[in-house]
């Protein structure tokens, strides 16, 4: 999201650095869920842990919290690319 304001306050360089910390925070928010997460996967893991009501219908937690530690992780890289990216004002096209 950007504010009309600091777009005409800001030179065309600058413009692109509150971007870059946008991605950055981004990523270290999925950063962290990512590491809170590992946790409690390799517990599941080593426990063979799972949910839902015996007999009816049953689901290993494990592959779960895998898919959520490594989405956080691929998402938290992609910020961290498209941070680079918007800081040294490499172009998509380039």
């Amino acid at each position: 999201i950007r504010a009309g304001l600091i777009d005409a306050i800001l030179p065309s360089y600058w413009r692109r650095y509150p971007i870059a910390l946008g991605n950055l925070a981004g990523a270290a928010l999925l950063g962290t869920l990512a590491y809170a997460c590992w946790d409690p996967l390799v517990q599941a893991w080593m426990r063979s842990e799972y949910a839902g009501v015996e007999g009816v219908f049953t689901f290993p937690v494990a592959p779960v919290r895998l898919l959520l530690v490594l989405g956080s992780a691929l998402a938290a890289l992609n910020y961290v690319v498209l941070a680079i990216r918007d800081f040294f004002g490499v172009d998509e096209t380039t």
